[in-house]
């Protein structure tokens, strides 16, 4: 399977209005996330810390929930998610990597989440 590099440039004339409003809204919340991370890297006390941690939560959570709504109403996106518990992460994540490996002869781009 070749390898194939895309620029953002590559996608000009392919992108209509609603599709840029996405990706405007998408770097919208990240930005936000970010500004909470900075905040809590900067948190003084428990307190700030813990609140921070929580608007973190709530930003992750906000993303997910925007992600899965672009993806759901795009036709030849497809998500599957793999949900294991915390112990298992390790295992997900070497089985995932070997999934996403070019060379397993899968022509089609997949994307994981692991949750």
């Amino acid at each position: 399977m070749n390898k194939i590099t895309l620029h953002a440039t590559d996608l000009d004339g392919y992108l209509l209005d609603a599709d840029k409003a996405k990706i405007d809204e998408a770097d919208a919340l990240y930005r936000t996330y970010l500004e909470h991370c900075s905040r809590l890297d900067r948190a003084m006390s428990h307190d700030e810390t813990v609140s921070e941690r929580n608007n973190l939560v709530v930003k992750a959570r906000e993303i997910g929930r925007f992600l899965k709504d672009v993806c759901s109403n795009e036709p030849n996106i497809h998500v599957y998610s793999f949900e294991t518990p915390q112990e298992q992460h390790g295992s997900a994540s070497r089985l995932i990597s070997k999934l996403r490996n070019p060379v397993t002869g899968n022509e089609e781009f997949l994307y994981y989440v692991q949750r």
